[in-house]
């Protein structure tokens, strides 16, 4: 792996007595891009949050770079106008965001204030934002929600330039939305990562096992529906 840019050890956060994150390790390097699956509740904003560093783990450790952007799922638009709001934030290194709204086929305003926008160039505005900072990490939640197709292309062309840049990123979006260029896919299930594959086609090539618990006088039947449907390997459990 190239240098590391962020590193999850052992990493437990709750909130009161609810265990949210429930020891995830993870290890990030200069160049890597993960798509991150998980349903409502499953912990992966949570997680997103941990790894932008903008919450800090009850247990364990977080050692990442300072300059991190994070475009959260939902965001109430500032009061100032979309110009003012993009060239205002003061960081090292910005570069001209104007090309970076183009690529994402950004149609609104930026005279107008951000409150006025529609939802899906708020959202263009944020992304811009937040690659236009050159950060050594861009964390994204729903990542492709409010984007049209021009949005989609645009995005996955600033996650490959990242990439060559020695970027890393991180994508939440649902399970049947678009990679945009993700070479790891990882789940998050019940505050912990339960699998990394790949590619989308691992899951079909034999790298999923299964257990199965039941009384026994169903374990069979059920262990040779497993096989006709292409588990190669079941794990009974009575």
């Amino acid at each position: 792996m190239a240098g590391v840019v962020v590193e999850l050890s052992d990493v437990v956060v709750r909130f009161g007595r609810v265990r949210v994150l429930d020891g995830v390790s993870l290890v990030m390097g200069e160049g890597d891009v993960v798509a991150l699956r998980g349903s409502n509740g499953s912990g992966k904003t949570t997680l997103l949050r941990t790894l932008a560093g903008v919450l800090a783990p009850s247990d364990g450790r977080r050692v990442g770079p300072k300059r991190c952007a994070y475009v959260p799922a939902l965001v109430e638009a500032p009061a100032l106008n979309a110009g003012a709001w993009l060239l205002g934030v003061p960081r090292s290194g910005r570069e001209n965001p104007t090309p970076v709204l183009g690529a994402l086929g950004f149609t609104g305003d930026l005279s107008r204030p951000c409150r006025a926008l529609s939802f899906g160039n708020l959202r263009k505005l944020m992304i811009a934002e937040a690659f236009s900072s050159n950060p050594a990490l861009v964390v994204i939640d729903e990542a492709s929600a409010g984007l049209d197709a021009h949005g989609i292309d645009g995005l996955t062309m600033l996650v490959a330039r990242c990439r060559t840049q020695g970027g890393t990123v991180v994508l939440a979006d649902q399970d049947d939305r678009p990679t945009l260029g993700a070479d790891q896919v990882l789940t998050v299930q019940a505050g912990a990562l339960v699998s990394g594959v790949e590619d989308s086609t691992a899951a079909s090539q034999g790298c999923v096992d299964i257990t199965l618990t039941g009384p026994a006088n169903r374990l069979g039947p059920l262990l040779e529906q497993a096989h006709r449907i292409g588990f190669e390997r079941a794990v009974t459990d009575i």
